[in-house]
């Protein structure tokens, strides 16, 4: 059995840019990284493993210094480290703890939205320099409350992007890394985050994520139309359209034909005609599970995705489908390519959901209460080995009577 492990806490980050305006505030060319490393927790194992954001600090910040801006990542940030001058300047960032109203970055401070902890409270703290804030963590977008998403949007910022469930840490520093990519090419905040999600499920990035993942469940608030306001003129790449999401070593597919689909219809005959003659002359839709959902009428491309069954279980290989103007316009191959002929050997373990998440808790090690769980299968066509994968997010109790929740994954192949 080999073993992946991955433990980590739900991240919060939030990004800004501000507006130029006539009479510029301190800091309207500055931007301030905070973030949130090496903390233990109350209950929390393996130590310093528990999160550790400052890679994605750094990630960020390099664009925000090729954009033009003055730049610095603060970790661990004490109150003064967050005055209002800072919090509105021309891009701020945070990297921590998230649970929908506040942003734990470490040691006993962070963000909140008047919430009752000893952080700074944002509750009433005006936004009004701030073009875009991305705040990628658990529950930052939950429907329904004041989300910390929300609120920094209800304050001035042009545009705001959350999650709306727990996510785990990982897997936005993927996102983020993505998001940061595409919109160093120019696009809008809507289309850049549909590209990032394009990028993290054709296989042009390992391991490949699955169109169901937690961390594509995403919401705007405000113009999500909005584009990043260069100071710099450092060139960047300046991808625009289909160009920006071809890679290198992917089977892609620029459809030139009228292959006619309208968003949401389910009618893929026209999209598995086109497959067969100039793809797989084998295929049969019927062999696919199909994932499609409900996307905004303003992003440019909206993807649906093809994966097969093979035996009764989903592998990573499959096509996925950008549709523009009711138009198939880009296929790509994700995967290594698998008929019903390939030869698919299970280990003698069938594991049941509660026997996965049985052997997740213990290798884990919490003892804490148990909020939500998930587990997956998935067969790897380069391999031929079944991934099993376990998502736990546990409660987390503070010693000042407030509680957070922390997600985790553990994962293996046989």
């Amino acid at each position: 059995m080999k073993k992946l492990f991955s433990l980590v806490l739900c991240l919060s980050l939030t990004i800004c840019f501000a507006t130029s305006v006539s009479a510029a505030p301190r800091y309207a060319n500055s931007g301030f990284i905070y973030g949130f490393q090496d903390w233990d927790g109350d209950q929390v194992k393996p130590g310093d493993q528990i999160i550790k954001t400052a890679d994605e600090c750094y990630n960020a910040l390099d664009y925000v210094l090729k954009w033009g801006y003055d730049g610095q990542v603060i970790l661990n940030p004490k109150l003064a480290d967050m005055d209002n001058d800072r919090l509105d300047s021309a891009i701020i960032y945070f990297a921590g703890h998230g649970d929908g109203l506040s942003i734990d970055l470490g040691y006993g401070m962070g963000i909140s939205n008047g919430t009752g902890k000893d952080y700074k409270n944002i509750e009433n703290l005006d936004f009004n320099q701030v073009q875009l804030g991305v705040l990628s963590a658990c529950y930052s977008a939950v429907p329904g409350i004041p989300s910390i998403a929300k609120q920094i949007n209800d304050n001035g910022a042009a545009c705001t992007i959350g999650w709306k469930e727990d996510v785990q840490s990982p897997s936005l520093k993927d996102f983020n890394a993505k998001f940061f990519e595409h919109l160093d090419n120019g696009d809008n905040f809507e289309n850049t985050a549909a590209g990032a999600e394009n990028d993290l499920t054709n296989g042009s990035t390992l391991p490949s994520y699955h169109p169901t993942a937690t961390v594509f469940n995403y919401e705007f608030f405000g113009n999500k139309q909005n584009t990043i306001e260069k100071l710099s003129n450092k060139q960047s790449e300046n991808k625009k359209g289909i160009e920006s999401l071809l890679h290198e070593g992917l089977e892609q597919y620029v459809i030139t034909d009228d292959v006619s689909y309208k968003h949401m219809s389910g009618e893929y005959g026209e999209i598995e005609n086109y497959i067969k003659e100039n793809i797989n002359n084998e295929f049969n839709l019927n062999d696919y599970t199909i994932y499609e959902k409900e996307r905004s009428k303003t992003v440019q491309y909206k993807p649906v995705y093809f994966r097969y069954n093979l035996n009764g279980i989903e592998t990573d290989f499959g096509y996925n489908i950008l549709i523009e103007n009711d138009k198939a316009v880009l296929i790509t191959v994700a995967g290594t390519p698998i008929s019903e002929n390939t030869p698919l050997t299970l280990s003698e373990n069938n594991y049941t959901d509660e026997e996965l998440f049985d052997i997740a808790i213990e290798e884990l090690g919490f003892d804490n209460e148990i909020k939500n769980k998930r587990a997956s299968r998935m067969y790897l066509s380069a391999t031929g080995e079944i991934l099993y994968q376990v998502e736990i997010t546990y409660y987390d109790y503070y010693n000042n009577g407030s509680t957070t929740a922390f997600c985790v994954g553990y994962s293996f192949t046989e």
